[in-house]
């Protein structure tokens, strides 16, 4: 699992890498743009100079190309805020736990696709590796945990039907004395009024405990 997130981690790198030479391009591109259509201009009329331009067309065809470089600024600008977007995103997510990081799997996946869209080809490839690997310590982890919840479970029943044996054997043996202590109350009451005699007393009380 640590592999898997030292991928993520390297390609939320290039991702930050790739924003970095997004502006630096778009900087370029920007600066380029004025002396770009100068030069161009200069071309132009000197072809018409000779007849192979039409000058009426000059004009339409230097702003076409000067909105193409802004465009491309543009572009590279998008470019580079979306690659640092998922690069902290990708960052951030290879520092969590292997749990998260094995169940989120579609930042991943939405990474991979702006990686081929902003031509991020080595980040790409690093997180189609990284959706690859292998998560055997999850399982391994997962079926762990239902190994533990399913003799914690069990141990619980058999807890449960101890308990309730017990219980049962406890209520029986309350019922019994009880018994016993109402016949020897009312022996004791008959020998206390004096209806029968000590020795009729004692013979009594010892058929109670025989029955």
């Amino acid at each position: 699992m640590k592999n898997k997130r030292s991928l993520i981690l390297a390609s939320g790198i290039l991702f930050i890498i790739s924003a970095v030479s997004f502006v630096g391009t778009s900087f370029l591109v920007a600066f380029s743009i004025d002396p770009t259509i100068s030069y161009l201009s200069n071309e132009f009329y000197e072809l018409a100079a000779v007849g192979e331009m039409n000058p009426e067309y000059i004009g339409q065809l230097l702003n076409f190309i000067k909105i193409m470089l802004w465009c491309l600024v543009g572009v590279c600008i998008i470019f580079a805020v979306v690659d640092v977007v998922f690069g902290v995103l990708l960052i951030k997510h290879s520092k969590k736990s292997d749990e998260i990081v094995s169940k989120n799997k579609a930042l991943i996946i939405t990474s991979l696709v702006f990686a081929f869209i902003c031509g991020g080809l080595i980040s790409a490839i690093l997180l189609i590796v990284a959706l690859c690997i292998k998560e055997d310590a999850i399982v391994a982890k997962d079926e762990k945990l239902e190994d533990v919840s399913k003799n914690t479970s069990d141990d619980l029943k058999n807890q449960t039907s101890e308990t309730t044996l017990n219980d049962s054997a406890n209520a029986q043996n309350n019922i019994v004395n009880e018994k016993y202590a109402v016949k020897i109350i009312r022996l004791k009451k008959l020998r206390d009024s004096g209806a029968i005699t000590k020795e009729e007393y004692d013979k009594l009380l010892k058929q109670v405990f025989l029955d």
